[in-house]
């Protein structure tokens, strides 16, 4: 066969090839929007309505139970309760002592899915596991998370610790009157809440939260009565109440990064030092540390450092 003749039958192939590559490609590219469109979409929403799920604590032990079905575990064991929680309205609130505990939940479940787990630890105690999330990490796109509404109401009168994970969205954490005995919590970005309006059965061992944008309070933090809390923020304003019953000393250190930084000092009965107050660009306000009266003899003594970097320092009342 001739050169001339066996050049172009190469070119074809090559153009062959390349076309074939070409259609393979638009092909593979059509499948990747539609696979993007479809999680843009998301799965067609289907509101829940209101659901309530309840697990027993009560004082006649059980080593498991069937699928579906409550766990009973000792009332006198400790109890863990670990969120992972995001893109939701959360709350915690109190429940009587004796109660069950309860989730009371209304999402969107096309677009959001919930878990939650109830076991018994074995001589330990009882571990509770609520986990909530997105199904596609593109539903924020096109669904407002303020509509999943999750309220889990803890009885009074059991021990107990919270730990875990609180994302993106709103939380409300009311845990006045409850045993905890030690709150260790992640937040991201939103509104996130904790209160103690009145004071625990028995003083808190450690509170840790750390966050990350938006604005964090934590209210009545001496009706807790924690030996230690560490409180991070990056940014966003940051409210830390020391206000409330204390009845063990403290110390106590709250760093924030860009934003609002206000403390609200502890009560008058309450011993207090202020051991650093320092902030990198902005004015730290402490003029209300020097106003406060001596505490009576034998008080609780609260020891705080503060840290900002950019922004307002106020110590306050």
């Amino acid at each position: 066969m001739s050169e001339h003749g066996e050049a172009p039958r190469k070119g074809c192939l090559r153009r062959g090839c390349l076309g074939c590559l070409v259609i393979v490609g638009a092909g593979i590219g059509l499948v990747v929007i539609m696979a993007v469109i479809t999680l843009v979409r998301g799965v067609p929403d289907v509101v829940r309505e209101d659901e309530s799920r309840t697990h027993s604590i009560a004082r006649s032990p059980t080593e498991s139970t069937r699928e579906g079905r409550p766990l009973v575990v000792d009332e006198g064991r400790v109890g863990r309760v670990v969120l992972d929680v995001s893109m939701a309205n959360f709350s915690i609130i109190p429940a009587p002592a004796g109660s069950e505990l309860r989730l009371d939940a209304r999402y969107n479940s096309g677009s959001y899915k919930l878990e939650e787990s109830m076991r018994g630890d074995g001589e330990t105690g009882w571990t509770y596991r609520l986990s909530f999330g997105s199904r596609s990490v593109l539903n924020f796109i096109h669904v407002d998370a303020g509509d999943n509404r999750l309220e889990l109401h803890l009885p009074a009168g059991t021990p107990l610790t919270i730990e875990g994970e609180l994302g993106v969205g709103q939380t409300d954490l009311q845990l006045g009157g409850l045993w905890v005995q030690s709150v260790k919590l992640g937040a991201g970005v939103g509104d996130h809440r904790i209160g103690f309006d009145e004071p625990l059965p028995v003083p808190m061992s450690s509170f840790e939260l750390d966050g990350s944008i938006g604005e964090t309070s934590v209210s009545g933090l001496g009706n807790a009565s924690p030996a230690e809390v560490k409180v991070r923020h990056r940014i966003g304003d940051i409210r830390v109440d020391l206000g409330g019953a204390w009845r063990n000393d403290a110390k106590i250190s709250v760093r924030s990064s860009i934003g609002g930084f206000r403390i609200g000092l502890p009560d008058e009965d309450v011993g207090f030092e202020l051991l650093r107050a320092s902030i990198g660009i902005g004015e730290a306000n402490t003029r209300r540390v020097g106003e406060r009266s001596e505490a009576p003899a034998g008080a609780p003594v609260v020891q705080l450092e503060a840290s900002h970097s950019i922004g307002e320092l106020l110590l306050t009342r």
